[in-house]
């Protein structure tokens, strides 16, 4: 993943793209393109296999009101992102080059840091509000299933090889 950042640094654009800012997250899309978050900003690109240099397709510069902490894939039309502004987006990137707004998730009260696709068409989100929250990755609406409160914030998340279990990694103290 760091070739590809400092591959993607070097080759835009830096005026066409939100590299000036730094990119936080990226994440394949499933036809090859690739999705770039950064400060407020989704950008969608894709490499040349020939030249080996980045393509900037489209750039969505205020997709949230701050940090996008995360992207996700969902279906193959479908992109997730979570922010520090406490929401998670889902865009439609069915187009080569638009992303369009499908739905906002504001029902965390703190920065989301991770919202990853699950099997049987859900989502998982984590946030510093100490939750875990499920959605229907169809409708994305929240699952009434509820989770334990955290005692600490959780960092990561991540759906284990059987089909209902997940692991969740939460920071206490220096570990």
């Amino acid at each position: 993943t760091q070739k590809i950042l400092e591959s993607i640094n070097k080759h835009f654009e830096v005026s066409n793209l939100h590299i000036k800012t730094g990119v936080t997250c990226m994440v394949k899309l499933p036809d090859n393109r690739i999705a770039t978050g950064s400060n407020c900003s989704i950008s969608i690109c894709n490499m040349n296999p020939l030249t080996k240099k980045w393509n900037l397709l489209t750039t969505q510069p205020n997709a949230h009101k701050s940090w996008v902490n995360y992207l996700s894939g969902v279906k193959p039309n479908k992109l997730a992102s979570c922010s520090l502004d406490h929401t998670i987006k889902i865009w439609n990137v069915s187009s080569y080059d638009s992303i369009v707004l499908d739905k906002t998730i504001d029902e965390h009260t703190d920065l989301v840091k991770q919202v990853i696709p699950l099997t049987n068409d859900r989502l998982a989100s984590i946030s510093r509000d100490k939750t875990i929250k499920l959605w229907n990755a169809i409708t994305f609406v929240k699952l009434d299933i509820p989770f334990e409160q955290q005692k600490n914030h959780p960092c990561c998340i991540i759906q284990l090889t059987k089909q209902n279990e997940m692991l969740c990694v939460s920071t206490v103290g220096k570990t």
